[in-house]
C-alpha cells in the first residue's frame, strides 16, 4: 500500500469515527454530513453504515453477541444513573451553595441547611426509565398491545335452533 493510500484510509477512518460519534450524540444526518464533509445526508448515512458493517465483520459478532454487548452497555448506563440518583446534589448559584434557614416550631434555635437540587435526581430517574424501556424492547419483554377492532363474533352450531334454547 502506498503512502497516499494510507493517508486516504486514515482520513476515512477519522471521518467515519467522527460521524459515528455525532450520530451517537443524536445529531441529524444532514448535520453529520455538513460537519464531516459528506456530499449530503444520504452519503453520511451510507458511510456510517459501511463503517458499522466493517466493524461487525472485523469483530465476527453474531446477533446474540451484539445483544450481549448492548445489554452490557445498558448495565453500565444504569449503574451510572443509580450513582447520580444516590448522590446528594446541592443547589448552587453564582458559585455558592444556597442555604435556607428553618425555624424550630417549638421556639428553639433556627437551623441553616443546604438546599438540595432535585434536578439531577429527576434526570437520573428519567434515564433509568429509558434504559429499562430499551432493555425490555431488546429482550422482547413488552407484551403486545391489545386493539379493540370493534368486531363482534357470533358462533352458530349447525342443526341447533338458538331461539328454541332461550
Amino acid at each position: 500500500m502506498t503512502v497516499p493510500n494510507i493517508a486516504k484510509e486514515v482520513d476515512q477512518i477519522r471521518r467515519r469515527a467522527e460521524a459515528i460519534r455525532l450520530r451517537i450524540e443524536g445529531k441529524p444526518w444532514q448535520e453529520i454530513a455538513d460537519l464531516c464533509g459528506h456530499s449530503d445526508k444520504a452519503a453520511a448515512y451510507k458511510d456510517v453504515q459501511r463503517a458499522l458493517d466493517e466493524r461487525r465483520t472485523q469483530l465476527g459478532l453474531d446477533t446474540d453477541q451484539l445483544l450481549e454487548l448492548e445489554l452490557a452497555k445498558l448495565d453500565a448506563m444504569e449503574a451510572a444513573a443509580w450513582k447520580v440518583l444516590r448522590t446528594k446534589h446541592l443547589t448552587v448559584s453564582h458559585g455558592r451553595v444556597i442555604t435556607i434557614t428553618k425555624n424550630d416550631p417549638a421556639g428553639g434555635e433556627a437551623e441553616t441547611v443546604e438546599l438540595e437540587d432535585d434536578g439531577p435526581v429527576l434526570a437520573a430517574i428519567g434515564t433509568l426509565l429509558r434504559v429499562g424501556e430499551r432493555r425490555s424492547k431488546l429482550l422482547g419483554l413488552d407484551s403486545p398491545t391489545k386493539i379493540d377492532a370493534g368486531v363482534t363474533v357470533r358462533y352458530e352450531i349447525a342443526g341447533v335452533d338458538m331461539d328454541a334454547l332461550r
